[in-house]
């Protein structure tokens, strides 16, 4: 509303400012839009991806009759790591851990390391070797400010072997058949029978 009589520099003024508030609504709105468009974009591009990482962890062995694991990420992508495999000689081996953060970055490595870990477990590689090789992988890919903390366990029935290495994940807890329990701390390597 503009009262009578008004002066003429008043009515610019007042126009400009409608002018501008529209304007500014105008390229919120556009603003808004294309935030929109690319949060839908990366939510294609996050499904395709955890497609992808879900049929390379697929790849796994485990047997539901013997193992039983749930993996709950805080995002679709994570650093999280769940391996299991059967080595030579009747030997399930298998891996957990997690790669600093809960991004695309920390899921890629975690291809990496998938990438070692089935074909080396497979060929009959050592649990060394493959953690050599595991080892040598993140020292060349990872950053300074990203870090990977695991443990792996290779589980030997028919000799009663069960070996273990822990890379900086919380203990491990071993509970035996008489009821006793072992505690295996990290950077750590034991071999219990």
């Amino acid at each position: 509303f503009i009262e009578k009589p008004f002066v003429r520099e008043a009515l610019i003024a007042k126009i400009d400012k409608l002018l501008t508030a529209h304007a500014v609504r105008r390229q919120a709105r556009r603003q808004r839009a294309e935030l929109a468009e690319l949060h839908q974009r990366r939510d294609r591009e996050v499904d395709v991806a955890r497609t992808i990482f879900d049929r390379i962890f697929a790849r796994g062995q485990f047997d539901p009759g013997m193992v039983q694991h749930l993996v709950r990420p805080a995002d679709r992508l994570a650093g999280d790591v769940v391996f299991g495999a059967w080595a030579h000689g009747g030997r399930y081996r298998w891996m957990i851990g997690d790669v600093t953060g809960h991004t695309l970055s920390s899921a890629l490595v975690t291809m990496a390391l998938a990438g070692i870990f089935y074909p080396h477990t497979r060929e009959g590689q050592s649990m060394s070797q493959v953690l050599a090789a595991l080892e040598r992988e993140l020292a060349a890919i990872l950053p300074s400010s990203m870090f990977c903390v695991a443990a792996m366990c290779e589980l030997d029935r028919g000799a009663g072997v069960l070996q273990i290495w822990n890379g900086g994940s919380p203990d491990i807890l071993i509970r035996h058949a008489r009821g006793g329990l072992t505690r295996v701390p990290a950077t750590r390597s034991e071999e219990r029978r």
